[in-house]
């Protein structure tokens, strides 16, 4: 909150601030307001009438015309409405001020004490800078007419009635921050319970804030890892984590800046993060406010939908291995491709669920080799030749193994074409041709993200080719930062 506007900086909590606090009293009030100064002027001017006062008609006259005018223009936006209270509360001190007929001193002193009761209501109104401007306009208009009509100038009730309009300037400053500040604490209160929402469903979380002054991060809390827990290891993880060529650090500071100029209440979103050779899969929500706070969680599938997953999976074996009994025990007669069919999905089925309970190592292997070892996955008229000089990696062979399955899986064609491997500063690209059904190969490499970025830096899909390109270091799931093993051969259980 600026310090002396009192007005939030962020723009999109200053503007619900003023529509749902502030914006519907004014308009209730300057209808109140404007037609109550409607109905005082046209009492006014009927007296002046019946009385044939004429000196005070016409100033009567051209006040009512203008007035009247406020009534007809619509006003739609919160500025529209505070000018208009502006606009009515000076034209009735200058009509007190200037043309209401001078009378005894008691009405006079009664006019005096009502107009500045008025004038008060006013300010309590508007905003911060609007009330202390029209308290200033106010004082200046009083000072002018004290000087023209009195026939001297009276120093000691000037400078008392300057003493206390800065008073009250500094009491609607208190009255507007405490306003503010009330409304400040309701925001954080919604946002804790967002907050507090996602925590329930995973306790691995770390939480920061962002102090926009020192532009500096904060660890609030942090239960994520026996490793990551106060302070320093909290901000060493996000400056030493990476989102491709950034670090976790740039990127949340850049996610802020995009989306605080957006005017957004909450981000939400997905990501992959390297760690100290440890591949990642993190929710992080930024929950907007005054100040920024920053959730970060282990990303973990719901139980219910590893229950389902499961159940799908038992169901399928259990009919492969009911049809192999039947074909036993009867001894029936079977379709060679179909036992091949159902060969293939109990093998795939077994590498996914093996790659999936991370039961893999990776190690160095020929390109050559790997192919060789998804024959069994995959129908003997589909082949993957390579046609260029054989070439061997650090890689984990299972995960590899399942991407050539699917890529064979997705061809249109019997055979798929390895011609051409380029290695470039120790990053070997491998450039699969042929026809595909990309749309497909999407989809599953959508759904085996994760697992797939253990091993490549990223996957390109052409109409007639799909591009590799391999990681130099191979990563491991994140399970705890005490069990890396920095060794080439990497073994998780």
């Amino acid at each position: 909150m600026h310090k002396l506007k009192l007005q939030f900086l962020n723009q999109d909590v200053e503007h619900n601030y003023i529509q749902q606090h502030q914006f519907p009293k004014r308009k209730f009030y300057l209808k109140v307001c404007t037609v109550g100064f409607q109905i005082l002027l046209i009492f006014k001017l009927i007296v002046s009438l019946i009385e044939e006062n004429y000196s005070v008609t016409y100033p009567l006259l051209i006040t009512w015309g203008i007035t009247i005018s406020f009534i007809l223009i619509p006003k739609k936006t919160d500025i529209q409405i505070r000018i208009t209270i502006i606009c009515l509360n000076l034209i009735y001190v200058v009509y007190l001020l200037f043309f209401d007929p001078q009378e005894e001193a008691q009405i006079m002193y009664f006019k005096g004490s009502t107009q500045m009761a008025a004038n008060i209501v006013n300010i309590f109104v508007l905003e911060f800078i609007d009330s202390s401007i029209l308290n200033v306009v106010i004082l200046t208009l009083r000072i002018i007419h004290l000087n023209y009509y009195s026939l001297k100038t009276d120093l000691p009730s000037i400078a008392f009635g300057i003493g206390v309009h800065i008073i009250l300037i500094l009491m609607i400053y208190v009255y507007h921050k405490a306003l503010r500040s009330q409304y400040l604490l309701t925001k954080t209160d919604q946002r804790w319970e967002n907050i507090l929402k996602q925590i329930v469903h995973d306790q691995k979380f770390i939480l920061i804030n962002f102090d926009q002054e020192k532009i500096k991060f904060i660890s609030i809390t942090s239960t994520f890892s026996k490793k990551i827990q106060n302070q320093d290891e909290v901000i060493n993880f996000i400056r030493n984590s990476k989102i491709q060529q950034n670090t976790f650090e740039q990127y949340l500071y850049k996610n802020m800046n995009k989306f605080q100029q957006n005017c957004i209440d909450s981000l939400n979103n997905t990501i992959m993060v390297t760690y100290e050779r440890q591949l990642l899969k993190l929710n992080f929500s930024i929950f907007f406010g005054n100040q920024p706070t920053i959730l970060i969680q282990k990303y973990s599938p719901q139980q219910v939908q590893n229950m389902k997953n499961y159940q799908n999976i038992s169901k399928l074996y259990l009919n492969i291995i009911i049809s192999l009994i039947k074909i036993i025990k009867e001894r029936k007669k079977f379709d060679l491709f179909k036992f091949q069919l159902i060969a293939k999905k109990l093998f795939l089925k077994n590498l996914i669920s093996t790659i999936q309970n991370q039961n893999f190592s990776s190690y160095i292997i020929s390109l050559k080799r790997l192919l060789s070892k998804i024959s069994l996955l995959s129908n003997k008229k589909q082949q993957i030749q390579l046609l260029c000089q054989d070439v061997q990696f650090l890689t984990i062979p299972k995960i590899f193994q399942l991407f050539l399955v699917l890529l064979v899986e997705c061809s249109h064609n019997e055979i798929i074409l390895i011609q051409h491997i380029r290695i470039e500063k120790e990053v070997i690209t491998i450039k699969f041709c042929g026809a595909f059904n990309i749309q497909k190969i999407k989809a599953y490499v959508t759904k085996l993200e994760y697992y797939f970025l253990l091993i490549f830096q990223n996957i390109k899909y052409d109409d007639d080719s799909v591009t590799v390109k391999l990681n130099q270091e191979i990563f491991v799931p994140f399970k705890n930062l005490s069990s890396i093993n920095t060794s080439e051969d990497i073994l998780l259980p």
